[in-house]
């Protein structure tokens, strides 16, 4: 019986987007505008698609949704050019800028959105909820596909250990100190083994079911290598500095005050 599958389409870039949301365009492997992709239709992809639904756009075919005709779309025409304003007067917008005639919001440096007249406006009336975490780990996502198609590409080696420096050759991911998470999206059919930060559990038994082997890197909270000033005194680390110091240090009874003699 043949896999459910799912076509989708990058319409809009990711460029300017939070972070997990490219690193999620990265996952599904659109990082181009107007690339199509066709993924298996499991609950992770259909997440993944979830996050980013306001930049993909899912390609359903005849027999599955009939289409209407105002539904049809160049794909050429999917980025539009920017509105230019300011121009003359024969491109339309040009002189006011599409702004009108005088008043408040015409003028430049006025923000007044969110503005309701005196009364508290709706975004202080609704109470917070939630917080950023500024320690949180954010992951660089691979799928099992992915590694599958570089594979057979030639692009990644059967006969080595896929750790990052091979990923950054391979163009997965960019910086060294990513930190990557294996996904259980496609399938594998080489025996390789890998290192990276996290597994999904779907990744981890696909990986062994073939014969492969996988290993999760220890993430070790890197901190300052700052001893306490007493503990540098008591091991003699700064015995050296000090003496050096101190010799060369004038003391208080080689000074010689002078006064004068209608002091006295």
């Amino acid at each position: 019986m043949r896999k459910k599958t799912v076509k989708i389409i990058l319409c809009k870039s990711g460029i300017g987007r939070k972070l997990d949301q490219k690193q999620t365009l990265i996952g599904l492997g659109l990082n181009k505008l107007g690339k199509v992709r066709e993924l298996e239709d499991t609950e992770s992809v259909r997440g993944m698609i979830n996050k980013v639904k306001h930049l993909v756009k899912i390609i359903w075919s005849l027999l599955e949704l009939e289409m209407k005709l105002n539904e049809f779309q160049d794909l050429k025409q999917i980025s539009k050019n920017r509105k230019r304003i300011g121009r003359g007067i024969g491109s339309g917008t040009g002189k006011t800028s599409g702004k009108g005639h005088k008043g408040q919001k015409s003028r430049s440096g006025v923000s007044i959105k969110g503005f309701e007249g005196g009364q508290m406006p709706i975004h202080r009336r609704l109470p917070k909820r939630g917080f950023n975490n500024i320690f949180r780990k954010e992951y660089i996502p691979i799928n099992l596909g992915s590694i599958q198609k570089l594979l057979d590409e030639k692009k990644l080696p059967l006969n080595k250990i896929l750790n990052t420096e091979i990923f950054i050759k391979a163009g997965l991911i960019k910086k060294s100190h990513s930190l990557i998470k294996i996904l259980g999206t496609g399938t594998l059919k080489n025996k390789v083994e890998i290192v990276a930060s996290s597994f999904s559990k779907n990744a981890k038994s696909k990986i062994e079911k073939v014969g492969g082997k996988i290993t999760a890197k220890k993430l070790v909270n890197i901190k300052n290598d700052k001893k306490n000033t007493n503990e540098k005194t008591l091991n003699g680390e700064w015995k050296s500095t000090w003496c050096s110091w101190a010799s060369n240090r004038t003391s208080s009874k080689d000074i010689v005050y002078t006064r004068r003699s209608n002091n006295l």
